[in-house]
């Protein structure tokens, strides 16, 4: 049987995967589920703030899927991004 939060990352995987993101090569790879790739987008587009729309949603959605299937290093960047949101809101 598969656990709830598997169900759920599979589902969000499977909608990711029928956008067309932009020109960047890691963005496939984001969605199949790889870490890196998905760590690598959100470093250099929602870490540097280059974006501020709906790709940004869409990666960190990425992001999440990588975290929620355990990838160490996608819950710490999504833990620290969560801080500086809560940082910025109460500046």
């Amino acid at each position: 049987m598969t656990p709830p939060d598997a169900l759920k990352r599979n589902a969000v995987l499977h909608d990711l995967s029928s956008v067309v993101l932009f020109a960047d090569r890691r963005w496939r790879p984001a969605v199949d589920g790889d870490p890196s790739a998905a760590v690598g987008l959100a470093l250099e587009h929602v870490w540097t703030r280059r974006i501020a729309d709906i790709r940004r949603d869409l990666i960190l959605t990425a992001l999440w899927a990588c975290a929620s299937a355990g990838d160490p290093a996608s819950k710490l960047l999504l833990a620290v991004l969560r801080e500086r949101v809560d940082e910025a809101r109460s500046a």
